[in-house]
């Protein structure tokens, strides 16, 4: 027989278009899993092909797995009216509406309210035991379901601090498996619990908000410096919090790296994340019962182990010490300024955390170092910041009482003879955080002499009273020439800048003159003014037969006397 192309296209056209008698009427459950003691609702489904005014269905299950407790029209069904009888296993459902229904979609015919009361692991089929469409007028295919109830399994445990097993909350814990992430979080008691989890495979981390880091102290870099020396020993556990580069090796850089922390040139650290856990992680290959497993966790730099929970950040500190600013000479830098931080009713002190602020449109801070700390004592500093100065650091040897602690190099930028405030905005000594009485604020006037001690914009015999009251001290603030020790030369260098009147006041003035016996004979030379040329020879004071005098004269020029 010969065919042309028109009647083979269509041909094939018919073929392909749906035919309702072809597709038929199915209906069908699908496989679903549930949680013991869950209550779901499992759908019926079907599609039409043929007009259905009318349906009558009986399904068969496994009543100790699960119980019927609901049966209503579905969405395809809705304008229908329902009956149902449920015996042990077998619900039969009758339906039937004043409108016939067809469909080629699948939409849910019956909706089954189910209660899973089976064991984990139990499974029952949905079996479609009979249909009956329009009294048996039509027929369908059937396609049986099931429910597994499911085996589920959970991990719970605790979470511990590593140096004296307190309570660590709010720690996340979160376990990755084959249906998704889970997670919980730590309480205030250190109890987790993730789960219940479906029976399978599962990779679990821990992680801590490290917003608060202030068990981290300069102390914590002390007692790193300690342990080098053989001071104390550190446990394997504090050796792991102190190794902050991650290298193995306990050392300076370690203490350095935290100093460095404090006054914020760096915001982590090499080894990772501040906290961490041992173990690192959870893996379950696969989990299938209850588990329970406890973590030590550890804050990386904290080498004492001080830390506590809810940001109770460091103690205010029991006894009383004190800081205090001072404006000095500076003798190492072309500005000739500077400021000394003095502290005093020290105890014990290895370790301590400054920040300084000024006003930058003022004066500018360039140097930060050691004053009387010993040289076992490490330094970090940052000046970044403009107006803001912070330094933290940390030694071996204690010190106690009154130390010149540490020594500001500044340069200034406003008009001389203007005044602005300097203060130290918080500190911490050993760890423990000083209250606002402790700390010092002193208003500080730029183009200062260095002898005007009192700060009041001219050098006299106040002045020269201080400095003779710090004789024999080391402070800098009132070693005018540099040596390192406050003695009758700082008396003579400021003597010099006295007016004559000032200068003849001092030179009667008992403490003054007392301040300079000893000395078998003491000549003040007295700077001229540009328009002097005369010689001036001025009465010695005491008289020649006292075991020292002082003989003040002018000269028009430098020169041997």
């Amino acid at each position: 027989m010969r065919f042309t192309r028109a009647a083979l296209l269509l041909s094939l056209l018919l073929v392909a278009q749906p035919v309702a008698g072809q597709l038929g009427n199915q209906l069908t459950f699908d496989d679903v899993t549930a949680r013991p003691g869950e209550e779901r609702v499992i759908l019926l489904n079907g599609t039409f092909a043929d007009e259905v005014s009318g349906l009558v269905v009986s399904i068969l299950y496994d009543p100790s797995v699960i119980q019927i407790l609901d049966v209503a029209t579905g969405a395809l069904t809705q304008d229908f009216s329902l009956q149902s009888t449920t015996s042990a296993g077998r619900i039969t459902v009758a339906m039937a509406g004043a409108d016939e229904i067809t469909s080629l979609a699948t939409v849910s015919v019956l909706e089954l309210t189910i209660r899973v009361i089976g064991a984990p692991g139990s499974v029952t089929p949905l079996t479609i035991a009979s249909v009956v469409l329009d009294e048996g007028d039509q027929t369908a295919t059937r396609t049986h379901g099931s429910v597994t109830v499911i085996r589920e399994a959970s991990i719970l445990g605790w979470v511990l601090y590593y140096s004296d097993l307190r309570p660590v909350p709010e720690v996340v814990l979160t376990a990755a498996g084959m249906v998704g992430d889970v997670e919980d979080a730590t309480d205030s008691e250190r109890n987790y619990s993730l789960g219940p989890l479906e029976v399978g495979d599962y990779d679990g981390t821990l992680s801590r908000d490290a917003s608060d880091l202030s068990a981290i102290d300069a102390l914590d870099a002390s007692d790193i410096l300690r342990a080098l020396v053989g001071d104390i020993q550190l446990s394997p556990d504090r050796q792991r919090v102190a190794d902050v580069p991650g290298n193995g090796i306990i050392g300076t850089t370690d203490a350095a790296l935290i100093l460095r922390l404090l006054v914020g040139s760096v915001t982590s650290f090499p080894a990772g994340d501040f906290w961490q856990f041992e173990p690192e992680a959870l893996q379950f290959r696969p989990l299938i019962q209850d588990e329970f497993r406890n973590f030590i966790a550890i804050l990386l730099g904290d080498v004492n182990g001080d830390w506590e929970f809810a940001g109770a950040g460091k103690r205010l500190a029991t006894s009383t010490p004190q800081l205090a600013l001072d404006p000095v000479t500076d003798h190492s830098g072309s500005a000739r300024a500077g400021l000394l931080l003095q502290g005093s009713d020290l105890h014990s002190l290895r370790a301590g955390v400054v920040e300084l602020h000024y006003d930058p449109a003022m004066i500018r801070a360039t140097r930060v170092r050691r004053a009387n700390l010993g040289n076992d004592f490490l330094l970090a500093t940052n000046l970044d910041e403009p107006g803001v100065v912070r330094a933290a650091f940390a030694g071996v040897e204690s010190l106690d009482g009154v130390v010149d602690l540490l020594r500001v190099s500044v340069e200034e930028i406003g008009s001389p003879g203007a005044t602005t405030f300097i203060d130290v905005r918080q500190a911490s000594l050993n760890g423990d955080d000083l209250p606002p009485q402790s700390l010092a604020r002193i208003e500080y006037r730029l183009g200062r002499l260095p002898a005007d001690f009192d700060s009041d914009g001219r050098v006299d015999l106040d002045d020269l009273l201080i400095l003779v009251d710090h004789l024999g001290t080391s402070n800098p603030r009132y070693d005018l020439d540099g040596t390192g020790n406050v003695s009758q030369r700082d008396m003579l260098s400021l003597m010099d800048q006295l007016d004559p009147e000032q200068r003849a006041k001092a030179l009667e003035t008992p403490a003054v003159v007392d301040a300079m016996s000893g000395i078998e004979t003491h000549i003040a030379e007295v700077a001229l003014s540009d328009q002097s040329t005369d010689v001036t020879l001025e009465p010695n004071h005491p008289n020649p037969f006292n075991s020292s005098t002082i003989i003040p004269f002018r000269l028009p020029a430098a020169g041997a006397v």
